[in-house]
Formats: structure tokens, C-alpha cells, sequence
């Protein structure tokens, strides 16, 4: 009779009982690219921190890179390859694996980075994390025409904020081997 209680008030809670919970640090996924959330990210490789928040209809152009002990809105803390990472130029173009693939690969890199020591340990409880993936369009360009320019092709993104939306006043990304 347990188990048949166990199982009726996971369904009424929207997943088992026995199931891990839910991460409330991550806040929703959003896509970069002419036609996603944010349609302009340019990287700035010597500052990691941005003067704005990671949300729908923001740009991250080269001036919203600041030094990450200057307050700021949000922190780049990791960024990955799915795939794809040849530089050879006969090399075949990775097909696009679609949105909801890329979506849960970025969320699981993200989650299991922010969760490691990348992550200050003493702030974690204070911030949430986003992940940010390129759209089909984003994709599809030719990595060997704008890798030199922002190169983010085919990049996952994962910003840490503050979850209360103050600013962060130091770095929150860790140096780690």
C-alpha cells in the first residue's frame, strides 16, 4: 500500500519519488544567433564577466566585456565543443544534432561545471547558471569564416549570475586542472 502511495504522489508531484531533484540553480536555456534570445555574442578573450544580464533580446557586444573584478551582471564560467573541434579544412561539416540534443548536452555540461569546484563553493547557494547554445542558423556557418572573429561557432556558453539579480562585485569561476 506504500509503494502504490509513493508511486500516486510522485505522479501529483510531476515526476517519482525516487527521481534526482530538480537543479534550481539552472535558469532556462537560450539561444545565440541572428535568429535566437541573443543575437549578437562577441567574445572578448581577456575579460569573462559581461555588464548584462544572459536574458531574450540581449546582445553581448564588445563593450558589454568588462574585468571580472568590476562589478558585473554575469560570468562566462565554461564554454564546450559538442562536436566537431577539427581545424582541418577537408574535413566534413558536423550536421546540426538539433535543438533539443544540444540543449541537454549544454545543460548537463553547464550543471555538472557549475556543480564542481570550477564554482567558488562559498558562493554557490548565492547564483544561478545559463546555459546558452547556438541556433540551426548559428550552426550552419562556416566555421572557418567566423572563427577568427568571435569564435563561439557551434560553442555552448554557461554564465553564472547572481540569482537574487545583484551584481557580482568578484570572480565566481575557479581555476582548475
Amino acid at each position: 500500500m506504500a509503494a502504490v502511495a509513493l508511486l500516486v504522489g510522485g505522479f501529483f508531484l510531476g515526476r517519482p519519488v525516487w527521481s534526482p531533484p530538480s537543479d534550481n540553480a539552472r535558469l532556462p536555456t537560450l539561444t545565440y544567433g541572428d535568429d535566437g534570445d541573443l543575437t549578437e555574442v562577441n567574445l572578448d578573450w581577456n575579460d569573462r564577466c559581461v555588464n548584462t544580464r544572459i536574458e531574450p533580446g540581449r546582445v553581448l557586444a564588445d563593450s558589454n566585456w568588462v574585468d571580472c573584478d568590476e562589478p558585473h551582471d554575469a560570468e562566462l564560467f565554461e564554454r564546450s565543443w559538442p562536436v566537431g573541434d577539427s581545424d582541418e579544412t577537408d574535413a566534413e561539416p558536423v550536421r546540426y544534432p538539433g535543438h533539443e540534443q544540444l540543449r541537454r548536452f549544454g545543460e548537463a555540461a553547464c550543471e555538472l561545471k557549475f556543480d564542481s569546484n570550477r564554482i567558488d563553493d562559498e558562493l554557490r547557494h548565492e547564483l544561478a547558471y545559463r546555459t546558452v547554445v547556438p541556433t540551426r542558423t548559428e550552426w550552419e556557418k562556416d566555421p572557418d569564416r567566423f572563427a577568427s572573429d568571435d569564435g563561439i561557432v557551434r560553442n555552448v556558453l554557461c554564465f553564472v549570475q547572481h540569482a537574487d539579480g545583484d551584481q557580482l562585485t568578484r570572480p565566481v569561476r575557479q581555476v582548475v586542472r
